[in-house]
C-alpha cells in the first residue's frame, strides 16, 4: 500500500483545513479498509471546529503504523501553531489510542513550546525505529519561534506506543 497526507478544506463554509490520510493499493485503487468505510477521502479536524488549521508535511510507515508530522493552530492568535505528532493504525486509518497526550483526538502528541500566542512551532519531518527488541521510537525534527522572532531547530524523540518523552535539544 502507498500513504499519502495533505489537506482537507471544510465544506460548505471553507474556513477550516484539516490533515486528510488517504491510501491505495498496488492497483492504484483506493484502500476502503483504511478510514471511513465507502468514503473516498479520510480527513481529520486536530485543532477542533472553526478556525483551527492543521498543515502536515511528512508522513512515515513503520510497524503497521503511520505518524504524520506537522503543525496544528491552537487559536490563540494568528501566530500561535504547535507541532503535532499524529499516529495512526495503518490497518484501518483510526488514531491509535495509547499514543499522545489529548484526549479529544485519539493518537495525537501535540508540543506548544512557546507563551501562547508568542510563535509557531512544527515538526518537518519524522522516522519511527525498534533500537532494540520491544522498544520503539519516534523522532521529529522541526523548529520553534523564539522570543525574538527567528526559528530555532529542535529535535523531540518519543517513545513510539505511548507519546512519552525520551529527549529534546
Amino acid at each position: 500500500s502507498f500513504y499519502f497526507v495533505g489537506t482537507h478544506v471544510s465544506r460548505p463554509t471553507f474556513t477550516d483545513t484539516d490533515v486528510e490520510v488517504d491510501c491505495i493499493d498496488s492497483a492504484g485503487v483506493r484502500c476502503w479498509s483504511f478510514g471511513s468505510a465507502g468514503v473516498s477521502y479520510n480527513p481529520f479536524d486536530l485543532g477542533g471546529a472553526g478556525h483551527h488549521d492543521e498543515i502536515p508535511f511528512r508522513i512515515t510507515y513503520f510497524a503497521n503504523a503511520l505518524y504524520v508530522v506537522g503543525a496544528t493552530d491552537v487559536g490563540v492568535s494568528t501566530v500561535d501553531y504547535a507541532a503535532f505528532t499524529f499516529k495512526l493504525d495503518a490497518s484501518t486509518g483510526l488514531g491509535v489510542p495509547e499514543f499522545g497526550n489529548e484526549s479529544s483526538v485519539l493518537g495525537l502528541f501535540t508540543a506548544n513550546y512557546n507563551t501562547p500566542g508568542t510563535g509557531s512551532d512544527v515538526f518537518y519531518d519524522v522516522v519511527a525505529y525498534a533500537p532494540s527488541a520491544g522498544s520503539l521510537r519516534v523522532v521529529m525534527v522541526g523548529d520553534i519561534t523564539q522570543a525574538d522572532g527567528y526559528p530555532l531547530g529542535i529535535v523531540r524523540s518519543l517513545d513510539g506506543q505511548t507519546a512519552a518523552a525520551d529527549f529534546f535539544i
